[in-house]
């Protein structure tokens, strides 16, 4: 059984606690930090939300920063992975089903490597004996809303590249200004970014609503000390709910980031970490006023967001799941690179701080959480108008989602 000891990082005890570690040294014996310590108390989750930069070039020092927190579940992209699979099956199987396979290889690339990064440092005979830390995949579906504007205006490219004649050639027409609609293939069509007369297929990126019931369930079983679970992988696979109250399988992406902000809700995550691509969020991004945010308060964070400091595409979606999960409760968020310590909190840390609105909120969803108990019924979804964030906060009797709902209850 291995022996653990705070770090003589934590610099507490003096000469003689610096004797006592060096000797732990020597004898091989495993030393946390004083955070590290700190975590292990803590009983709620983590939400780890893992970009395609952290799979791609910063893998060791994602997976590192991962294994160092007692019971994470872990989101991740999927962008360039599913395009090259639309490539390589060529129509033969949907964006859906794609997404769904992503889910599956990514998720099993991650367990492997995570795997082995537990045993090399030592996390295993901390918290979860000697049979080994347990990993699992939970391939995750999504509830977003049938009428949701995004399906008007796609905007997310996927799939190989054509040129205008191609795209012709295949009966596309332009319907609306810039979007070609292939009537063959069921397409929308965009002129590539940064490449003119390139184009690619663009499909909707509609809001998340709802982790689905059941993949919920399953991930909630996982979440205990000595597990890692993978889920919501690309963002979910979008279901929308049907009048009858079935689910359709929609031809669509959901932002990684905005999902993993709704189950940090849903698993009442104590903290939910982003990894990006930057160390730190900044104002006045790429000009001579750029200023890199260590600590923001969510009321300061919304009126930047609302001002167009972060846009879509790049950090909006972000700071839009960041603003979204400390209104779920979530204590707080961290916008971060694979190099920091996310432990430390390195990076922009994001509070509800004084924002009495956001108390308010939490307090109310907390009430309805005690009154969903007492009467197992389901605390409604919260609106967040400025943002037009969630597109179906209606739980009127009659409305397909509440159907949904009141079917899965039986």
């Amino acid at each position: 059984m291995a022996v653990y000891l705070l770090n003589r990082g934590a610099q507490c005890g003096g000469p003689l606690s610096k004797a006592a570690y060096d000797y732990a040294a020597k004898r091989g014996w495993q030393q946390l930090s004083l955070g590290e310590a700190a975590h292990l108390r803590r009983g709620q989750p983590t939400v780890l939300a893992v970009g395609g930069n952290s799979l791609d070039g910063y893998e060791d020092a994602t997976v590192r920063n991962i294994v160092y927190f007692l019971n994470p579940v872990v989101t991740h992209g999927n962008g360039p992975q599913v395009g090259k699979l639309m490539i390589k099956y060529d129509g033969d199987r949907s964006l859906n089903e794609c997404v769904g396979e992503t889910q599956v290889d990514i998720g099993q690339n991650l367990k492997g490597r995570l795997k082995a990064a537990a045993a090399r440092m030592g996390r295993i005979g901390l918290i979860c004996g000697e049979e080994g830390v347990k990993i699992d995949v939970v391939p995750t579906r999504v509830i977003v809303d049938a009428n949701d504007p995004a399906f008007e205006q796609p905007t997310k490219y996927i799939g190989k590249e054509y040129n205008l004649s191609e795209v012709q050639a295949m009966g596309g027409k332009e319907e609306k200004e810039g979007l070609y609609y292939v009537s063959s293939e069921g397409w929308w069509v965009k002129e590539f970014k940064g490449k003119p007369g390139v184009y690619r297929r663009v499909v909707a990126s509609p809001k998340p609503l709802e982790i689905h019931p059941d993949d919920l369930a399953s991930i909630r079983q996982k979440v205990r000390p000595g597990y890692i679970t993978i889920a919501c992988g690309g963002g979910g696979r979008p279901y929308s709910i049907q009048e009858d109250g079935s689910l359709k399988p929609e031809e669509a992406v959901i932002d990684k980031d905005l999902a993993s902000a709704v189950l940090a809700g849903e698993l009442r995550a104590r903290e939910f970490i982003i990894s990006t691509a930057v160390r730190r969020v900044a104002l006045n991004f790429g000009t001579p006023k750029q200023y890199d945010i260590d600590y923001i308060v969510l009321q300061e964070a919304l009126k930047y967001l609302l001002e167009g400091q972060f846009p879509p595409g790049s950090m909006g979606e972000k700071m839009e799941a960041a603003i979204n999960a400390l209104r779920f409760g979530v204590n707080s968020v961290l916008i971060t690179h694979p190099e920091l310590r996310w432990l430390s909190f390195e990076g922009t840390l994001l509070t509800r701080g004084p924002d009495l609105e956001g108390r308010v909120h939490n307090l109310t969803r907390m009430v309805g959480n005690i009154a969903q108990m007492a009467t197992n019924d389901r605390y409604g979804l919260p609106m967040n108008n400025e943002l037009e964030r969630w597109l179906v906060a209606n739980k009127q009797k009659g409305s397909a989602l509440e159907s949904f709902f009141a079917r899965l209850r039986g």
